[in-house]
């Protein structure tokens, strides 16, 4: 709920500055609660079928950024290759795995499907794939506007959606990029709530009701007005938001994995030895 909390305060206060500068920041993540809540009472597969209508939407905008911001780029923005040095890159950039956070809903993916043998396919696409399109939106980025611009940007990628013109007749199409991607930003959201709900459920042990997401989401909107500001807001995005992802994606998911094959193991060798003591 915190990083879904950090996520939605950091996009309305996004749409905020660039488009409602007159609508509260409270106002904006209320309409994104409420469409939470109504997709997750349409149930599961409702999420997922539309979800997989987006998708290719989502993806092709961001491809279509790339290719058409090509004539904008200067190459020679990604030089040097290793930024600062390798130290930097390789080992004091270890925190930017924040970026793979998603790599979270595989965890809880296998119950959801039919055929449990294609988890390992479904998973090596999906991580080929957002690492793709990971790299044409960092590409895009990086290439198109110095990295200090980039970094105080609200929406660095829909300001590279900004540059596209075909003409005199098709101008401003960031205005369609920004809601395809403000679609899949609820998509996101509504998704994590679901899972967060169904979580919830099964460690309680208690009957699903619908209501668990309403209660979520309330306390989703508690915990995004908590900061005051955008600086307290930076501070979350930038060191908490980041850190925890690194902690719980990364760190506890890698002991538990261990310490389950552990388990198994032992489990597998005290079966074995019961056997030969039969025989």
């Amino acid at each position: 709920m915190f990083t879904v909390s950090v996520l939605l305060r950091g996009f309305s206060e996004g749409l905020k500055i660039i488009f409602f500068p007159k609508t509260t920041v409270p106002t904006i993540m209320l309409l994104f609660l409420i469409t939470m809540m109504i997709t997750n009472k349409l149930g599961i597969n409702s999420l997922i079928q539309a979800n997989l209508f987006f998708m290719p939407l989502i993806l092709f905008s961001i491809l279509f950024v790339f290719i058409a911001n090509l004539g904008n780029f200067t190459f020679e923005r990604m030089l040097p290759l290793f930024g600062n040095g390798c130290a930097t890159t390789f080992f004091s950039g270890l925190s930017n795995l924040f970026a793979f956070s998603g790599i979270s809903f595989l965890y809880l993916l296998p119950p959801y499907l039919k055929e449990q043998k294609k988890f390992q396919k479904i998973s090596l696409a999906s991580m080929g794939i957002s690492a793709i399109f990971l790299i044409l939106s960092v590409m895009t980025l990086l290439c198109l506007f110095p990295l200090a611009a980039t970094s105080e940007e609200v929406f660095p990628l829909y300001l590279a959606s900004r540059y596209v013109q075909f003409g005199r007749f098709f101008q401003r199409l960031d205005a369609i990029f920004l809601l395809i991607w403000i679609i899949s930003f609820v998509s996101h959201l509504s998704i994590t709530l679901y899972l967060s709900t169904t979580i919830f459920q099964k460690i309680t042990n208690l009957q699903y009701n619908k209501w668990f997401s309403s209660l979520f989401a309330i306390l989703v909107f508690a915990f995004g007005l908590l900061p005051k500001n955008l600086q307290e807001l930076g501070l979350l995005e930038n060191h908490v938001y980041q850190y925890t992802i690194l902690v719980l994606v990364f760190s506890i998911s890698l002991l538990l994995l261990i310490l389950a094959n552990l388990k198994y193991y032992f489990i597998q060798k005290k079966k074995g030895a019961i056997a030969i003591d039969k025989t």
